[in-house]
């Protein structure tokens, strides 16, 4: 069901109608379609219509790519149970901050079969993406790599974690960082994603490392 609103459009006010149950649920179904959340273990997830819902933990997210039509899209794995599944963020929905290790819940996909036999999940225009609240962790990094990516450096720790540490709580750039590494600093994230960031000692980089200061 569309509807289509234009300039030439009137509104009429009547007295209050009736709407039937049937209607109301109909309405919501035309609004938001029904999405199941499902294991992705099912055998026969690829022969049931409609939508579904995963949920999962990110296990690998490829950059931004466009289409020939200007139209963004994410190729992600994602952790379900014992799978690992390839799902594909079209559109706005690919645009979404994500991150591997995320945990989160898909809504909306459509499962398909690509041409050498193997299934993938595509989104749709109803496809939402939320990611589940980490709890706030405090822990002791040694880092060993620093990437600038967009409004964030990345940060490498010696054992391969990746943390996201916004440009705002930063002073400095990727090169003050990277002479003085490795770089002992002390952590507050919630998935990974930096909160607070300090260095365990007093030597120089604590200046380039410490919360800007409100005006």
């Amino acid at each position: 069901m569309y509807l289509y609103v234009d300039p030439g459009t009137i509104k009429f006010k009547t007295l209050p109608q009736e709407i039937t149950e049937l209607a109301e649920e109909a309405a919501k179904h035309a609004l938001c379609p029904p999405s199941p959340l499902l294991s992705g273990e099912e055998v026969d997830i690829f022969s049931k219509g409609g939508y579904l819902s995963l949920q999962g933990q990110v296990k690998e997210v490829h950059g931004v790519r466009m289409t020939r039509t200007q139209v963004p899209i994410v190729d992600a794995q994602l952790q379900c149970g014992q799978r690992v599944l390839a799902v594909s963020l079209w559109r706005d929905v690919a645009l979404t901050d994500l991150y591997a290790g995320d945990e989160v819940v898909i809504t909306h996909l459509r499962p398909c079969i690509l041409s050498k036999g193997e299934g993938k999940y595509h989104s749709s225009a109803y496809t939402s993406v939320d990611i589940t609240e980490g709890q706030l962790q405090e822990i002791v990094a040694e880092v060993i790599g620093v990437s600038e990516v967009s409004d964030t450096f990345h940060l490498l720790s010696t054992d391969l974690e990746v943390f996201i540490v916004p440009q705002n709580i930063v002073l400095g750039t990727p090169e003050d960082i990277i002479n003085n590494l490795p770089l002992q600093v002390k952590l507050k994230h919630k998935n990974r994603r930096v909160i607070e960031i300090k260095s365990v000692d007093n030597s120089f980089v604590y200046s380039l490392l410490k919360k800007k200061k409100k005006d």
